[in-house]
């Protein structure tokens, strides 16, 4: 079965090339390299009996360029950069939805699963670095930026990808590393890296699922690159590792704990857990500059007083005991450090774009609430989570917070 898909897939791509080189002049390349596979009398009858479909595929070719590739990679990698640019670029002109595209796939079986063998990571690496072109503003040679995602393919083992989405984990690959070093080397809510994480990461979201496939397709609906986040749940964590997408911050401790047993929470919510902690002591930390008393006027009553009275309860239970801000959630940081005379006054300073960080602080709402749902999280809200929470951390440890 899979060969068959093969040779449809294979067929499929030959019959595109006529549409794709009246819209650029490289698929040129990509022509001989079908030439050379549908030569066979079985891969011309395919060719005409497929040929019905061509419009359906052609629409489905934009957003599944790397899939088609595929069944070319085991025996033709030249001029495979060139014709991965060229699909890249349809993929922007044609604009057809994940839906569409989903919908003639499953249709038609134009894309066959087709397993990547190790030997050709380093070539397909290579050739998605030459369609994910290094952060500008890191004044990167394309080999010195090819060379680094090779680098990282060679670390991979054959369970690193979803299984016949191999190619386009390597796209996701070079995809994270770009996101990683626009944040690292330009201000990380500026317009450019905010108009780069837009792209990738998609819209922000309004609100959470309480269903895990429901929250994976949610986030592709609002323009989430899939490349991202191709890869097996198990190896995703390591993946952001390497692209350096996720960067840890410590907790606090407790001034007051009467039971050695109870901790800090660092368990399921680990990862949001340090990224508060740093926020509520970046905020502490500024306003106390300002004045002693931050928390009485520089902080909204309503919220000062859930503080209080949740510091309050926690005493009384005979648990461990926090100062005020500790007890400051998500929400709250943001209100806090967002109000007008404290972003004026002190956390401009910090951030530098506003707009930039709320739109931060909204895709890191629904992963707040999804913690209250008790499931697992999908890749989708993993890659979230570490993107937006290693933009903040960066800026903060800028300022020496």
């Amino acid at each position: 079965m899979t060969n068959d898909l093969d040779k449809l897939g294979r067929s499929t791509i030959a019959s595109l090339s006529k549409p794709l080189a009246a819209q650029h002049d490289g698929v040129l390349e990509l022509q001989k390299v079908l030439e050379a596979t549908s030569t066979s009398a079985v891969l011309k009858k395919a060719i005409e009996n497929f040929s019905g479909h061509e419009d359906t595929i052609r629409k489905a070719l934009g957003a599944h360029q790397s899939s088609l590739l595929r069944h070319l990679m085991g025996q033709h990698t030249s001029a495979l950069t060139d014709a991965m640019k060229v699909l890249r670029n349809t993929d922007r002109q044609l604009g057809m939805s994940s839906t569409l595209v989903a919908k003639a796939i499953e249709e038609h079986s134009a894309v066959a699963a087709f397993q990547i063998p190790k030997s050709a990571l380093s070539q397909l690496a290579r050739a998605a670095a030459g369609v994910r072109e290094p952060w500008e503003d890191l004044q990167q040679t394309q080999d010195a930026w090819q060379q680094q995602i090779c680098g990282i393919a060679a670390q991979l083992n054959s369970a690193y990808a979803i299984k016949g989405f191999e190619a386009e984990a390597l796209l996701g690959i070079a995809g994270l590393q770009r996101l990683s070093e626009a944040r690292d080397h330009s201000p990380p809510f500026s317009e450019r890296v905010s108009d780069l994480y837009e792209e990738e990461l998609g819209q922000p979201l309004d609100g959470t699922e309480a269903d895990p496939d429901e929250a994976a397709e949610a986030a592709h609906d609002a323009g989430m690159s899939p490349d991202l986040v191709a890869f097996a749940p198990k190896a995703y964590p390591f993946i952001l590792m390497r692209t350096k997408i996720w960067v840890p911050a410590p907790a606090p401790q407790p001034i007051d704990e009467h039971h050695g047993s109870a901790s800090f929470n660092q368990d399921a919510q680990a990862v949001f857990s340090h990224l508060e902690s740093r926020l509520r002591n970046c905020v502490e930390k500024r306003l106390l500059t300002l004045t002693p008393k931050w928390i009485k006027q520089r902080v909204p009553d309503r919220i000062r007083s859930k503080w209080t009275e949740m510091q309050s309860a926690a005493r009384d239970a005979g648990g461990p005991v926090y100062d005020l801000i500790q007890y400051a959630d998500f929400g709250h940081l943001e209100d806090v450090i967002c109000r007008s005379d404290n972003w004026n006054d002190t956390f401009n300073q910090v951030f530098e774009h506003k707009a930039g960080l709320q739109e931060s602080f909204r895709r890191l709402h629904p992963i707040r609430l999804a913690f209250g749902h008790n499931r697992p999280f999908v890749n989708e809200e993993i890659l979230t989570l570490s993107a937006e929470a290693s933009r903040i951390l960066k800026c903060m440890w800028i300022a020496g917070h």
